[in-house]
């Protein structure tokens, strides 16, 4: 028997690997004889086996010393792939071989004449495990209450519990809508001695208000995390290693609210309780106060009989009334701006 893949020397938990291989017939094996491939494991609760062919009768362990796993009909080429199974810790073995489909062979199959070549190998699986994503949360600087909106700018704390270990690394990343991809961040706060637990500090995680046109921007972060194997499996000059995620968390960052200005016009002198009408404009730096969309705009005014509702969302309108005073009010995510 000859396996023709390469086997990694370690593996994943959950991870799976292809066993391919053929047959070499000889003269006390004829290919006619080969009909039959088991598999073997010294801890089979470690392991699944998907076989190529039929699962047929279990056959009794090797010597007392390994569990059988499945027997098959096969033919001249197979293959058929091996997973650790998530619960899979330390070196695990695998063996397998043919043999003779005869009835002394059938209860004694590696007896002679009647099995060829056992094969076996032996994984190392990469420890620790993070198959469950470990939870992420964004969490307010100094309350450590966790939040899903800041301000542009604002510091942060994020906030992954995992265990600590020497074979382990974390990046972190943020979305990218318009390449549909996640980047890595390079800012040093997200490169510290604790890379499951710090502070982002201020000026850090920023949008382009000037140029926004909604006043904020929603953001997904999260962390990849690498466990490095300590093995080689040629032809990669590399360990091996195992790749796991954080759970993805959401943040909307918002501009601040720029001061704005209210013009009437005309701008004359009233006489109190005259009645009047003016046009009323609000004026404000921020590209993203249009009124409706992502900012509201309320207005409101001493004058009972102010129509407040009527001009909500509208950046200018034609007051006539008596009021001495109109007052605006902006909103936008859950800050707010009077005057």
């Amino acid at each position: 028997m000859w396996i023709t893949s390469v086997l990694p020397k370690e593996v994943c938990p959950g991870n799976c690997c292809i066993v391919t291989g053929q047959l070499r017939p000889n003269s006390i094996f004829p290919a006619l004889y080969l009909k039959r491939l088991i598999v073997y494991s010294n801890d089979p609760s470690d392991f699944m086996l998907m076989p190529a062919g039929p699962v047929n009768t279990t056959p009794p362990p090797i010597g007392g010393s390994l569990e059988p796993l499945y027997i098959s009909t096969w033919g001249h080429s197979f293959s058929f792939k091996v997973c650790a199974k998530t619960t899979a810790v330390g070196s695990n073995t695998i063996s397998f071989y043919a043999y003779r489909p005869s009835f002394v062979c059938n209860t004694n199959q590696i007896g002679i004449g009647c099995s060829h070549k056992i094969v076996t190998h032996t994984f190392n699986i990469i420890q620790p495990y993070f198959g469950v994503s470990p939870p992420l949360t964004i969490q307010h600087a100094t309350n450590g209450l966790a939040i899903n909106e800041i301000c542009s700018g604002d510091p942060v704390k994020f906030d992954m519990p995992i265990p600590s270990s020497p074979n382990v690394s974390v990046t972190w990343e943020e979305y990218n809508p318009s390449t549909s991809t996640w980047i890595t961040l390079t800012h040093p706060d997200f490169n510290g001695s604790n890379p499951s637990t710090f502070t982002v500090t201020s000026g850090v995680l920023t949008i382009n208000c000037n140029s926004s046109t909604t006043g904020f921007e929603d953001k997904l972060y999260r962390a990849r995390i690498k466990v490095l194997g300590s093995l080689i499996t040629p032809p990669s000059t590399l360990p091996d290693s195992c790749i796991y995620y954080s759970t993805v968390y959401p943040l909307r960052i918002c501009c601040m609210l720029s001061p704005a200005v209210v013009t009437i016009v005309p701008n004359t002198p009233l006489c109190e309780m005259n009645s009047y009408c003016v046009t009323v404009t609000l004026n404000t730096p921020d590209a993203f106060v249009t009124g409706g969309a992502y900012v509201d705009v309320d207005w409101s005014s001493s004058d009972p009989l102010f129509p407040s509702a009527s001009y909500h969302d509208q950046l200018t309108f034609t007051y006539c009334g008596t009021a001495d005073c109109i007052k605006y009010c902006l909103y936008s995510c859950d800050k707010k701006l009077c005057k």
